[in-house]
């Protein structure tokens, strides 16, 4: 029984300030009386004041008042009534948000007025147009309801096996198991996708479920390899490996050998066993040379001797892969590691033959390469050009920042980045949606404006910058920095479009933001960079580990933050909160900057954890920033940290008046004792 709204005395202070649109004392009137759970008084603000006539409010609010008070009228107790709105609602705005929403409420209220027939009907159209669980269960049982149990089945096993993160489809599985239907297929497929949501723990129940009811020793096979695989996510070592290799045997039926192999090669190298991790690849690419995953095994093999700091070795494997999988989708990485390992192994001029190769081959790992090249060459004058190159390649990457700390070191002055970003001035709403979104905002209606704005910009009639502005506008950075991110690159790099600029790199929620860095003496750009990475500037964002929010906190991190930081405990909804969530971040990143002593290692630990990068410090002591960065051997961290701080970077000088001095050198990183977190 929710409905999205803001505080009524934000709506009423916020139209105050604008001039009347028509129907908005009205809302506010449902608003007011929603809020204080006057459900029959709220929908009686709506009533059309002319018999005659079915309008409700005017105005572009029109569809949006038909639909609240279809709510209103449904939580009132009148579904019939409810229903009548909801198909009003639904026909004037049959392509957009509200209509959307009130198709399957249309279904709903039908239900339960007890019109079985018409309710079928709508949610058939819902699921045909935007499925959900929730949607699918509601249908499944209008079905079951009417006496057609297979298609209500049907559908429960759908909401069951595809949208396992709504707590519909958890019902749905209870529907299943209490009419006798559910399968081994249907657990298994469920396991599956909880695993690749990472929810391993749920997908371990699910296989175990499954396996009684196991009749046959494939679906057996196929309900072990699931079990040993969430139990290799939970790194429950013990339990899988012995799962894995009775499957890697055969046992108990052929099918899953090459998966169940492979797996326990993985198994070894994430418990550090090199030796055992390397013998495990190898035999796979012996027992399985022409499988799909065959190249990716010797791929593996040759990155555990990397990994385990064999770089002699590790030179001669990668250059062993490259001369036999020539057609890998791998060849990239592989080029990359055998000129770093030939680097580290004292072996610069063959390290840049390799780089050379990547250059011309790989546009995205250009900038990487032209780096590496200039810090293989040892004659200062030589390097030089090399690191200008990396500038002009990728201006505002990772390599690019370093290779001006590199030439500051030189004494070069580097090139200025004749870059600036700017926010839009004319952001003017155009067309009925987005003046729709900005009147929705003005009333607190904050969800449902950005709906609005969702479907405006599929507006093939509005220009693609303007719109964005005005989502920025209208405090929906994260929908404008998806159409700047899609579609503005070469305005923003090509032309040079400080507008456009300012759209790929915003800085919203400024006052939070600049409020939270100031209290703990960090930048605020840091903040932004990792805001950008972590949720794209989406409030709403949740990730599969279920992080929350702007800067993508997990619950007990959040917890424990407060605890330490004196602030009060929050709960979920509340890390969807800026006002709660940035401040939280912004303390924990000054912790982690203080710790380590570099906005680099306090990106790698917000990432991959700060037990790890104390790990690595402890690994590689002595080695310069760069090639530690790319020494982490978490993939997914190493990217994000060249990701982050060449956004910091880049974010310091597009917003600044001069580009000011970098916040960091290039010396070995360590840890600074006396961490509180």
């Amino acid at each position: 029984m929710m409905l999205e709204t803001a505080l009524v005395a934000l709506a009423m202070s916020a139209s105050a300030a604008h001039p009347p649109e028509p129907g908005v004392d009205r809302l506010e009137l449902l608003l007011a009386r929603w809020n204080s759970g006057d459900f029959p008084a709220a929908a009686e603000a709506l009533r059309p004041p002319d018999p005659k006539s079915a309008v409700r409010c005017g105005g572009l609010l029109e569809p949006w008042c038909a639909w609240l008070r279809g709510q209103a009228l449904f939580y009132a107790g009148q579904p019939e009534a409810a229903a009548a709105e909801f198909a009003a609602a639904r026909s004037l705005d049959p392509k957009g948000p509200v209509g959307a929403r009130a198709l399957a409420r249309e279904g709903e209220a039908l239900l339960a007025a007890r019109q079985t027939e018409p309710a079928i009907a709508r949610l058939r159209e819902a699921v045909a147009s935007n499925p959900s669980a929730e949607i699918l269960l509601l249908l499944g049982d209008a079905l079951a309801a009417s006496g057609r149990r297979d298609e209500a089945t049907e559908h429960w096993r759908r909401a069951f096996v595809a949208y396992v993160e709504s707590p519909s489809s958890e019902e749905a599985g209870r529907r299943l198991e209490a009419s006798g239907t559910i399968t081994v297929a249907d657990l298994l497929g469920r396991s599956e996708r909880l695993l690749r949501l990472g929810l391993a723990e749920q997908a371990l129940a699910a296989a175990r479920l499954a396996e009684p009811m196991c009749a046959r020793a494939s679906s057996q096979a196929a309900a072990l390899l699931a079990e040993a695989k969430a139990l290799a996510k939970l790194k429950r070592w013990d339990e899988a490996e012995p799962l894995f290799e009775s499957l890697a045997a055969a046992k108990p039926a052929p099918g899953h050998e090459a998966e169940a192999a492979i797996s326990l090669a993985r198994a070894s190298l994430a418990q550090s066993q090199a030796d055992e991790a390397t013998e495990r690849f190898a035999a796979f690419v012996d027992r399985f040379p022409k499988h799909a995953l065959a190249d990716e095994a010797a791929f593996m093999g040759a990155w555990t001797a990397f990994n385990a700091g064999q770089y002699p070795e590790c030179a001669t494997r990668f250059e062993a892969f490259l001369a036999r999988w020539k057609s890998s989708r791998r060849i990239d990485d592989a080029l990359w590691y055998a000129a770093f390992c030939t680097r580290l192994a004292g072996r610069p001029e063959v390290s840049n033959r390799f780089l050379e190769q990547l250059e011309r081959r790989s546009s995205k790992l250009a900038a990487q390469a032209v780096y590496w090249q200039a810090r293989n060459t040892e004659a200062p004058e030589k390097a030089i050009p090399i690191y200008r190159k990396t500038m002009e390649r990728s201006p505002t990457s990772w390599y690019a920042w370093l290779a001006r700390l590199r030439l500051a070191e030189l004494d070069v002055e580097p090139a200025p980045l004749e870059l600036r970003a700017r926010v839009s001035a004319d952001a003017e709403p155009a067309g009925e949606r987005q003046r729709r979104a900005a009147l929705l905002l003005r009333l607190g209606l904050a969800r449902q404006a950005h709906e609005e704005l969702e479907q405006a910009v599929r507006d093939p009639s509005l220009e693609t910058k303007a719109s964005a502005a005005v989502c920025a506008s209208l405090e929906a950075t994260d929908l404008a920095y998806r159409l700047a991110a899609s579609r503005l690159w070469r305005e923003a790099f090509g032309k040079g479009d400080p507008v456009s600029l300012g759209l790929l790199y915003p800085r919203p929620y400024a006052a939070q933001v600049e409020s939270a860095a100031q209290a703990v003496k960090l930048d605020p750009y840091f903040v932004w960079s990792i805001m950008r990475r972590e949720s794209a500037f989406d409030p709403s964002a949740t990730s599969p580990a279920r992080a929350f929010g702007l800067m993508q906190l997990l619950l007990p991190t959040a917890q424990e933050i407060a605890q330490v930081a004196g602030a009060p405990a929050p709960e979920t909804a509340d890390l969807h909160d800026p006002a709660r969530n940035i401040p939280l971040a912004a303390w924990y990143l000054a912790e982690l900057t203080g710790r380590f002593g570099s906005a680099a290692l306090a990106a790698a630990a917000y990432n991959g954890g700060a037990a790890a990068v104390e790990r690595w410090l402890a690994e590689h002591a002595g080695v310069p920033l760069d090639e530690f960065v790319e020494l982490i051997p978490y993939k997914e961290t190493r990217h994000y940290v060249k990701g982050v701080l060449g956004d910091y970077f880049t974010y310091r000088a597009l917003w600044s008046a001069q580009l000011e001095p970098l916040p960091f050198g290039l010396a070995a990183p360590k840890s600074v004792p006396g961490a509180r977190f």
